[in-house]
């Protein structure tokens, strides 16, 4: 009921307050109890911002080994917050979660700073491209092209792509046709509340 409750506004207050990495632990942390009420055999993404991911994150994310949901249905979506400076030490950080079964997802792909470097150093099991992307790209013979390029890049690294935003009928086949396998949008259903 107040201006914090827009995710954007409260992340942004965190980072004035300089307590980004206590808002972000404490909402993967509630995010995982939560859904632990109604996951069953299914993925759990949850964002998170590559800015606090340090060996303090890792070992915050011990929680997970205690969890009913197993650490093998956790995504953790590297987001587009902010600028990714240190490559080799976030990917060591993130090295650290995949003997746990915690995969990791590049989000926004074409979008923002989300680049070719976050894929060949974070090795994710999945690539999100971005809606920007998605957006018409049953018009859009570019897109199209770029969104093959990324297909081919997704198979030789055996990264599953899923494409967001997709919002007709028209998008969706064409994605279907280029190669991607997984979605979500509007098309599929609108956000609801788990609880």
């Amino acid at each position: 009921g107040t201006f914090l409750e827009n995710p954007i506004n409260l992340f942004a207050l965190a980072e004035e307050a300089n307590m980004s990495f206590q808002l972000d632990t404490l909402c993967l942390s509630l995010a995982v109890e939560r859904a632990a009420a109604f996951l069953k055999n299914t993925l759990l993404f949850l964002n998170t911002d590559p800015a606090v991911i340090n060996s303090d994150y890792i070992r915050a994310l011990t929680f997970l080994k205690g969890s009913t949901i197993p650490a093998s249905q956790i995504c953790l979506e590297i987001t587009e917050r902010t600028f990714i400076t240190n490559f080799t030490n976030l990917a060591s950080h993130l090295n650290g979660l995949k003997p746990m079964g915690v995969m990791i997802v590049i989000d926004d792909l074409g979008e923002g700073y989300a680049s070719l470097k976050s894929i060949a150093e974070l090795k994710p099991e999945f690539i999100k491209i971005d809606m920007s992307l998605v957006r018409n790209v049953h018009l859009d013979i570019v897109k199209q092209s770029l969104i093959q390029v990324i297909c081919e890049l997704s198979r030789k690294i055996r990264s599953r792509l899923i494409a967001e935003g997709v919002e007709t009928q028209e998008e969706y086949a064409c994605l279907l046709t280029l190669g991607v396998e997984l979605g979500q949008g509007y098309f599929f259903g609108k956000p609801s509340p788990s609880w």
